[in-house]
């Protein structure tokens, strides 16, 4: 207490202020910590020479104070996110500590610690870098991850001395999850009395610089490793860590490679459970967990991604794997996963040579058992068959000789072979025949000259009343006599190579190696006219991306190599078949190729029943009779219907006629994709009434 009297000459009027300034050498120290209370209050009192009271005040006066400031480090080992550490805090005060004070640590929400025990019995979890120690543990808050040191009664911290304490693994159960820099993956450290008052505090809490754990056993693997092609990419790695339900994998590509087509449905991972979307952002495809369960830590994982465009020749670069929280931030990562050697692109070959010889090239038998004599090169399966349908036929493995029974009927018996090569390609089929005979009959039918039956192909024109191919011409063997039979080899089917690597380049060339392959120049004019016209006419009703819609466009703009004879309109009229006839537009090389061969005449790989028994129930409207699938004329006639086939060559005579007999059958003009098939169907499969 200051007690200050009046001079005699002095005096001091009513209402008048008063202002007197102790210096520091009166008030040595402000109250030890911010509170509000009377004991860091001043209160002021005016009294007589006999002290009785004047004036006094109804609440001591009181300064507003603020803490002292803290400086203060954390340093993790191990620093990597998401492992058990121990971190070492090193802070120095503006203010002396006393005993009853205390240390308060508050850890941010994104450490795990989670066990009482380990903060209650183990004393040794912390040690102090200063003479003396701190005996005691205070109060625990684990919901808000306090940790309160109370300071012994024999301890004092001077001001401005650096204390320094650790906390084992045992306390930090985990570092935060991700490499961030925010509050929730910091720690504060304040000073404070007995009361909880605070002495000396933080600025801003004090964040170590953590790194994300090493991904280990990483790979990317491209299914293919020709340049320009289009791939399904294998990432494997383990980690280190466990993989939330709602984690991210990212995988960054080499700038080769062409990401274009990768969709919302190419990623995925096998070896997890849950559902999976994927996104694409410059190089990086990111596949995104939902709906499932953590992997855990230590486990081998498998992703794909289809749809994943090689670069050019030479090598990939590097690629990156990282793991990364639902808000992209990084968990684990490997930027240096090993680099792809790529070479460029080959066109696949097909089966060639190919022939069959039924009994060393006889011309009659008594004996429906036969050995046929084989023979193609580049070809590792095959498929024997009396019907050049191959219907109901397994693929069997390539032999040169192979056993075969003919049916019971006697007459002409045909044998058909078609043979695969190791990359898929089929060949068009090689075929004999022979003569199957009574053993009392003559031989005179072995001289008769006889033709293979034609299959629909480039479908035969009205005009000649012959049924071509629509499917690969085959040669056709022709018996000049029973003494010397002729047999004729079929050679490779060049066309359907010619019609994969077409489809190679659609899908998997860029548009400047597409049209230099094509030699002819870009128009970018024609390109937009396309797309606005012909390529939303046929996508009126699907969902089409804008990789698909560009594919779209520069099939129907430019064609390939094979369908160059083509207009534009016709190309998406092959288009519009394919939808027709699948109920979906070409996204796959497989629908390509199905597309390409419908503009070459050829059978699709793919079938739909559904439009084979409509196509069947138009036979029937049109012949008046049913379809005989096994007769070559007919099955032209219903495949055409069915995937609108386009002749080789056409016959504007036969289309005009056939135009008149559909308006007869059905009372109008042909004027849909249905009906303009219809019309091939039968300007140019040869069947009849």
């Amino acid at each position: 207490m200051i007690t200050l009297n009046i001079d005699a000459d002095t005096t001091v009027g009513a209402g008048q202020a008063v202002v007197i300034t102790f210096d520091n050498t009166v008030v040595d120290n402000n109250p030890r910590a911010v509170k509000t209370n009377a004991t860091s209050a001043v209160d002021i009192t005016t009294k007589d020479t006999n002290n009785a009271i004047i004036d006094d005040l109804a609440t001591p006066a009181q300064d507003t104070y603020t803490t002292g400031a803290l400086t203060a480090s954390d340093s993790a080992v191990p620093d990597t996110a998401y492992s058990a550490s121990a971190h070492t805090l090193t802070f120095t005060a503006d203010h002396a500590l006393i005993s009853t004070d205390k240390i308060k640590y508050t850890f941010g929400s994104d450490f795990t610690m989670d066990n009482d025990t380990d903060l209650v019995a183990n004393t040794t979890a912390f040690t102090i870098g200063v003479d003396n120690k701190l005996a005691s543990i205070g109060a625990i808050a684990l919901a808000s991850k306090v940790i309160t040191l109370n300071i012994d009664a024999d301890t004092t911290v001077g001001a401005g001395q650096a204390v320094v304490i650790t906390f084992d693994t045992t306390v930090v159960d985990n570092n935060p999850a991700v490499v961030k820099t925010a509050t929730t993956s910091a720690v504060d450290v304040a000073t404070t009395d007995s009361s909880d008052s605070g002495i000396d505090d933080l600025a801003t809490p004090v964040q170590d610089t953590y790194t994300a754990a090493s991904l280990t056993s990483t790979n990317v693997e491209p299914g293919a490793l020709t340049s320009s092609t289009n791939t399904t990419a294998t990432v494997t790695f383990t980690t280190p860590i466990a993989i939330a339900a709602t984690d991210k994998i990212k995988v960054t590509f080499g700038s080769g490679y062409n990401l274009a087509y990768v969709s919302a449905t190419s990623g995925t991972c096998s070896s997890m459970d849950g559902t999976f979307s994927t996104g694409v952002s410059g190089q990086i495809v990111t596949i995104t967990r939902a709906a499932g369960s953590e992997q855990a830590a230590t486990s081998a994982e498998t992703c794909t991604i289809t749809n994943v465009i090689t670069p050019p020749p030479g090598s990939s670069g590097t690629y990156t794997i990282s793991i990364t929280d639902s808000s992209s931030n990084t968990r684990t990562t490997n930027a240096a996963v090993t680099a792809d050697t790529l070479v460029d692109w080959q066109p696949v070959t097909g089966p060639g040579t190919i022939s069959v010889v039924i009994n060393n090239g006889d011309a009659t038998t008594l004996n429906r058992n036969a050995t046929l004599k084989i023979s193609a090169s580049n070809a590792t399966m095959m498929k024997i068959s009396e019907s050049f349908n191959f219907s109901s036929v397994a693929w069997e493995t390539y032999a040169v000789s192979k056993a075969f029974t003919f049916s019971s009927d006697l007459g002409q018996k045909f044998v058909y072979v078609i043979f695969k090569s190791a990359s898929g390609i089929e060949s068009n089929p090689a075929s004999d025949y022979i003569t199957l005979t009574a053993a009392t009959s003559t031989s005179t039918d072995a001289t008769t000259t006889t033709q293979t039956p034609a299959t629909p192909a480039t479908p035969a024109t009205q005009a000649t009343d012959q049924a071509t191919q629509t499917q690969p011409s085959t040669t056709t063997d022709t018996k000049q006599s029973s003494e010397q039979p002729a047999k004729a080899s079929v050679p490779a089917d060049t066309q359907l190579i010619n019609i994969r690597n077409d489809v190679g380049r659609i899908i998997s060339t860029t548009i400047d190696a597409l049209l230099i392959e094509l030699g002819i120049k870009r128009n970018t004019a024609k390109e937009s006219s396309v797309e606005k016209g012909l390529v939303a006419k046929i996508s009126v009703g699907k969902s089409v991306s804008q990789a698909v819609k560009s594919t779209l466009t520069n099939f129907i703009a430019y064609g390939t190599s094979t369908t160059r004879v083509l207009g534009d309109g016709e190309r998406a009229g092959v288009v519009n078949s394919f939808k027709s006839a699948f109920g979906k537009l070409p996204e796959s090389s497989t629908d390509w190729e199905d597309v390409v061969k419908i503009a070459n005449g050829r059978w699709p790989s793919q079938i739909s029943v559904d439009k084979e028994s409509s196509a069947e129930t138009a036979f029937e409207k049109i012949y008046l009779r049913t379809p005989d699938r096994d007769n070559p004329k007919d099955d032209a006639a219903v495949v055409v219907m069915a995937y609108g086939l386009r002749p080789g060559q056409r016959n504007l005579n036969s289309e005009k006629a056939a135009i008149k007999s559909f308006r007869a059958i059905y009372g109008k003009s042909p004027v849909s994709a249905t009906d303009w098939d219809t019309v091939r169907a039968i300007a140019y499969s040869g069947a009849k009434r």
